[in-house]
């Protein structure tokens, strides 16, 4: 029992908040999701070794992710989802173990990002994009 609350104490402090702040950063549109992982329908899955996030700063986000999936253009960019936008809707729907944020980005690609975070601070990113198949990541929530 004593390695669990060791743990739980460690992750805590890793990510920088406590259950309050989590919800003040979710609510005040003020978070940054730091994917650990990926998954693809087509690719399978991967594991990453260097930092990739999204920073969601009130109407404004930027996305720093890698891609592996069938892409429907032959754009040379679409191997990732690099972008930033100031135009962005953000609806939060709070659920038994945490949060479901739903994040339409207003641009050409119709990107839908769409957040599964727990009260413990872990999330999935699921991305959905209309020239891409979907994705999945994995990863936490850090103070901004």
């Amino acid at each position: 029992m004593k390695i669990i609350l060791i743990i739980i104490t460690v992750f805590t402090s890793f990510c920088g908040y406590t259950q309050e702040t989590l919800d003040e950063q979710i609510r005040a549109k003020r978070f940054v999701f730091m994917a650990t992982s990926m998954s693809s329908g087509t690719n399978g899955f991967k594991m990453f070794n260097t930092p990739y996030d999204v920073t969601v700063k009130g109407d404004s986000m930027i996305a720093v992710l890698p891609y592996m999936g069938m892409v429907n253009s032959a754009r040379p960019d679409e191997n990732n989802l690099n972008f930033s936008s100031d135009k962005i809707s953000y609806t939060i729907k709070q659920t038994r173990k945490g949060y479901q944020v739903d994040i339409n980005v207003n641009n050409q690609d119709a990107r839908m990002f769409s957040f599964f975070i727990l009260k413990n601070g872990t999330a999935t990113l699921d991305v959905m994009n209309s020239r891409k198949d979907p994705v999945s990541f994995r990863g936490y929530i850090k103070k901004l």
